[in-house]
């Protein structure tokens, strides 16, 4: 699945009560359509796991090629609440 938002996310938040995983975070430009002035916005991917756990969001991430090295690059798992989230 694929979100996108005005700041850059955390990796790890609560979300419709399961564990959301953000990674792949890439800057893209936003709102620059139809004369619009452009703005910084990020777009990543994520998987929901259920429980804040590393083998949960292992099994969350199956289908992820090299799940356990993306998941070993962000370190300790902290859970944080972020708002203004939109997911697509």
């Amino acid at each position: 699945m694929q979100g996108q938002c005005d700041q850059y996310p955390q990796r790890f938040v609560m979300s419709r009560g399961k564990v959301q995983f953000r990674y792949n975070i890439r800057e893209i430009e936003t709102g620059g359509e139809m004369g619009g002035t452009p703005k910084a916005a990020y777009r990543y991917d994520y998987v929901e796991a259920d429980a804040p756990t590393r083998q949960s969001i292992l099994d969350a991430m199956a289908a992820v090629p090299e799940a356990e090295t993306i998941l070993d690059d962000v370190g300790e798992i902290t859970i944080g609440v972020e708002p203004n989230i939109h997911e697509g």
